[in-house]
């Protein structure tokens, strides 16, 4: 069998549902960046507005981090996958998507 779709079968599903909600707040936070960047705006309330998202993104991380560290289920697939949770995984979230 191959080594991803094991991986795949072995992830639970709220692992999936995390991840889902992290990648939301992830692509809401840049698609409204990309906007106010566009935009050439000056003004402070986009700021509090992509503070707000990127707050929100942090905790969607942080939930699933939490997840990984605690889900048996998902440690064990990120064994077997060769994963080191403790150096940010999902690495593929933040691909210099936060670097501005």
């Amino acid at each position: 069998m191959d080594k991803e779709l094991v991986v795949n079968l072995v992830l639970c599903t709220e692992y999936e549902r995390l991840l889902d909600k992290c990648q939301d707040a992830l692509t809401m936070w840049d698609e409204r960046h990309a906007e106010i960047y566009r935009s050439g705006s000056n003004d402070n309330e986009p700021d509090g507005e992509l503070r707000r998202l990127q707050k929100k993104f942090a905790r969607a991380y942080a939930a699933l981090r939490r997840h990984t560290h605690d889900c048996l289920q998902c440690q064990s697939a990120s064994i077997f996958e060769g994963h080191d949770d403790s150096k940010g995984s999902p690495k593929e979230l933040l691909d210099d998507k936060l670097c501005v």
